[in-house]
């Protein structure tokens, strides 16, 4: 089962609960169907696809608004600048720019 969804692959595709250990007792009886029960059945399914498949939309949702809730509680804020402020500037692999951009390479 994905915590994410709240359902196995296979509920999601089939609509089936498959337990893990299949045992003749959880194998439910072959049930005889006439003709008039399939439209039924077929809808019947059809309706608990659609309603699985709502259910896990609403469960993949709600672990996104978790997630991203987690996410921005664990980053600091922007830090604002405005003209004239003094900042630190990284230049260690500034040395290589000039030999990926363009055509004016230094010869060495």
């Amino acid at each position: 089962i994905k915590s994410s969804t709240g359902f196995s692959p296979f509920m999601l595709r089939l609509g089936l609960f498959v337990p893990l250990h299949l045992s003749p007792q959880v194998v439910p009886p072959l049930i005889e169907l006439t003709p008039a029960d399939i439209p039924t059945l077929a809808s019947d399914i059809i309706k608990l696809l659609n309603d699985v498949t709502a259910e896990a939309k609403d469960n993949l949702l709600a672990a996104k608004i978790s997630q991203t809730i987690q996410a921005n509680a664990h980053c600091r804020q922007d830090q604002l600048f405005s003209q004239g402020d003094l900042v630190y500037l990284s230049t260690s692999n500034r040395h290589t720019e000039y030999m990926h951009t363009g055509d004016n390479r230094v010869a060495k």
